[in-house]
């Protein structure tokens, strides 16, 4: 039986079999029997527009901009000694950052690893995460103060910046 190719169906039902390997995508396409080396062709050239999100594709994403709010609040905050109210008050931890910024890049990736996103991109927890960098930050400047929970392994982890991101 022939049915009439529908572009955006075809790629939907083939992204199983491709998604696994964007990055050689020929090599799957080629894995794929083709009754007609023009079908073939034009898939492979619909697959580069999506690929290339030219068409509303998937391989670029872009952070929500409530995400980009958050970073942004928070970073305003921090740089102005008022993160965290009334958590850190009385500390002056920016003067004492000048000499050991890895707590800065510690409350930075705590902010981040704690931070959790609906399906449209809405920040559902931004006071929790600030509360949580700015807990490290008065522990790290007061050792005897505990935060309101101990600090899970996966809290604390500094993730690298993707190998693609250094190369462009």
């Amino acid at each position: 039986m022939i049915r009439k190719f529908d572009k955006f169906q075809f790629v939907g039902e083939l992204s199983v079999k491709v998604a696994p390997c964007f990055k050689d995508f020929y090599k799957c396409v080629s894995n794929v029997v083709w009754s007609d080396i023009n079908l073939k062709k034009e898939f492979i050239s619909l697959l580069r527009r999506v690929l290339l999100n030219d068409i509303g594709g998937f391989t670029i994403m872009k952070v929500s901009i409530y995400l980009s709010g958050a970073v942004r609040q928070f970073s305003y905050w921090f740089v102005h000694g008022t993160l965290g109210y009334p958590i850190l008050e009385g500390i002056d931890y920016l003067n004492e950052l000048e000499e050991d910024s890895s707590c800065m890049e510690q409350a930075f990736s705590i902010f981040m690893n704690n931070i959790e996103l609906d399906q449209e991109g809405n920040v559902l927890n931004y006071k929790y995460c600030e509360k949580r960098a700015a807990e490290y930050i008065r522990r790290y400047f007061k050792p005897d103060d505990s935060p309101d929970k101990p600090f899970e392994d996966w809290e604390l982890e500094l993730h690298p910046v993707s190998k693609e991101a250094y190369n462009q």
